[in-house]
């Protein structure tokens, strides 16, 4: 077999991958798939967990298109909270408006040589689509950027509200010959449209520069691209117990309809003293801890959600969701919400670092009421938990809990996250003759709807699938009519490998090491233009997000062998 100290990725089989390291270990699903396919390998390899980015192992290029119109939670590899922010800077990678070509790049982004012009030495990028964006005034807003210097050390940055008009922030920054990303604090005098301003302290000075993000607050956050309109970055998941590499997060749109979620907007605590400063799962030391020393007797403590008021609709279901340093909190219906919810599930855990757990369960509505004050009720065991912290108060309107969504003041709702690749990007490496797909996931809880990816193709003016899991009822090929055909009854939950090809003459797939299975399509697929990651587009006449994680999604221009199919996903 070889020296595995200089392997390549013809010597990695399934059966000796656990004898190589993991820096080659990604290679063995493309030695896999040479298995009876001579020469064969993947198109596209987007291997979001071991990569965490949307970068092709294949071109080294990113295909991808990513956009969500907010900022939103993920948690880093030590298992802490992070905020993925939104890039209100709408046209951050072409800041001019005059033809110009980029001049190099910095960690693969492009950047532009800049020039002092007329104008007190300072460069605008006004006058370009896109530039004006909102703040408000007396905010803080993080400016970022890829920048080196060329005969200017020095950047001059500022928010003006127009080309000539005065800075009242103008700051300088710093830039290296090496280059890298830079960021500055810059905080609003007014409410109102700006644009940035940069430039250098002298006429006809140079320096480089792109990948521009504007965000609400004091920390710079992972680069999100925009072409036109505020984006927020893709969230490169983990597991907050094991630190697990999980890949890229897709969930729905939802909103926490609590205003204020973390502990300075609970109102009560029965007979428990308060300490604050604690240390909360995001780094932050918003948690609070609540101390039971005032009822020996062991009625516990309990907490009324004062400021949670929505209206409600029977037999629609909410998840609460808390987290806490008691690993057996049980959020019951109490007090005022009584006879308005029934219970769905048991409360469920989630261990974190630090001693952190978080808590959810779902109800359904029993009434129609637009002002029920649901309540938490810690009673069941005063001594275990009379001494716990409790910090990310969340309630959402679904069958499952999402990721957390902090709110101060108000209600906040998360938009969806939308991976696809369209045009010249997916005709580069996609065969409309004979394809296979592999995708492997992870889903944490049963929902009742969700496609890991698709294939979608033009027939005429409906747009069709060719590949997806879907619900709970497992992996499902869409043929040119809009029914479903249900291969296998399989379950969602957890992590999975899949397979699938399609042909004009068949379609089929694997799951997990199993046999393939094989129909015949009701017609031939033709005109492929698109893929979908994670996610069915509007033209079904639905929305249906994985809500869950994509850890790993290749494709090969050809139909594998089945037992190539099988083997990939053992």
């Amino acid at each position: 077999m070889g020296v595995y100290a200089g392997v390549t990725d013809n010597y990695l089989t399934q059966s000796d991958q656990t004898r190589v390291a993991d820096a080659v270990k990604k290679y063995s699903l493309w030695a896999i798939g040479k298995e009876g396919n001579p020469g064969r390998t993947p198109a596209l390899d987007l291997n979001f967990a071991e990569n965490k980015s949307l970068v092709d192992d294949v071109s080294g290029s990113n295909l991808v298109t990513f956009t969500r119109t907010s900022a939103s939670t993920y948690v880093d590899s030590s298992g802490v909270i992070k905020t993925a922010g939104l890039n209100l800077f709408t046209n951050s990678g072409l800041p001019f408006s005059d033809g110009r070509s980029p001049n190099g790049s910095i960690d693969g982004i492009s950047v532009y040589e800049g020039t002092a012009d007329a104008f007190s030495g300072i460069l605008y990028t006004g006058s370009q689509n896109h530039a004006y964006f909102s703040v408000t005034s007396g905010t803080s807003y993080t400016l970022s950027f890829y920048a080196k210097s060329g005969t200017e050390s020095t950047a001059v940055v500022s928010f003006i509200t127009n080309v000539g008009a005065t800075a009242s922030n103008q700051t300088n920054i710093g830039l290296s010959q090496s280059g890298g990303r830079v960021s500055v604090i810059l905080t609003a005098t007014l409410t109102g449209s700006v644009q940035i301003r940069f430039g250098t302290l002298g006429s006809g000075r140079t320096y480089s520069f792109g990948g521009i993000q504007v965000e609400v607050g004091s920390t710079a956050t992972v680069y999100a691209p925009t072409t036109g309109t505020a984006s927020g970055a893709p969230r490169f998941d983990h597991d907050p117990d094991t630190g697990e590499s999980l890949g890229l997060l897709i969930e729905e749109s939802r909103t926490n309809l609590v205003a204020t979620s973390v502990p300075s907007g609970y109102s009560s605590f029965n007979r428990a003293t308060q300490t604050t400063g604690i240390t909360a799962p995001d780094g932050s030391t918003d948690a609070r801890n609540y101390n039971n020393t005032g009822d020996p007797s062991g009625s516990g403590v309990d907490y009324i959600f004062t400021n949670f008021n929505t209206s409600f609709t029977t037999g629609t279901q909410y998840v609460i969701s808390i987290f806490s340093t008691y690993s057996g909190m049980d959020i019951t219906q109490g007090g005022l919400a009584s006879g308005k919810y029934t219970t769905v599930n048991s409360t469920q855990h989630i261990s974190y670092p630090n001693g952190w757990y978080r808590h959810w369960r779902i109800y359904q509505a029993s009434v129609d009421n637009p002002n029920i004050t649901p309540q938490i009720v810690i009673s069941t065991s005063a001594t275990a938990q009379s001494n716990q912290s409790l910090w990310g108060l969340q309630v959402e309107q679904g069958s499952f809990p999402t990721s957390y969504i902090p709110t101060s003041g108000s209600t906040v709702t998360r938009s969806a996250d939308v991976a696809s690749i369209t045009g010249t990007n997916f005709s580069s490496w996609y065969d409309q003759s004979n394809s296979t797909f592999y995708t492997e996931t992870k889903v944490d809880v049963t929902q009742s709807s969700g496609l890991v990816c698709q294939t979608i193709y033009q027939l005429g003016s409906s747009l069709k699938s060719v590949a997806g899991i879907e619900g709970a009822r497992g992996w499902t090929m869409r043929t040119t009519s809009y029914g479903y055909e249900f291969f296998d009854s399989y379950t969602r939950t957890g992590t999975h490998k899949m397979s699938s090809y399609f042909e004009a003459s068949s379609v089929g797939f694997s799951v997990d090491g199993r046999s393939v299975v094989s129909r015949t399509p009701n017609s031939a697929m033709s005109s492929v233009s698109s893929l979908y990651i994670g996610y069915a587009p509007d033209g079904f006449g639905q929305y249906k997000p994985l809500s869950g994680h994509i850890k790993r999604l290749a494709y090969w221009p050809q139909r594998l062998q089945n037992s190539t199919l099988q083997s990939l996903t053992e």
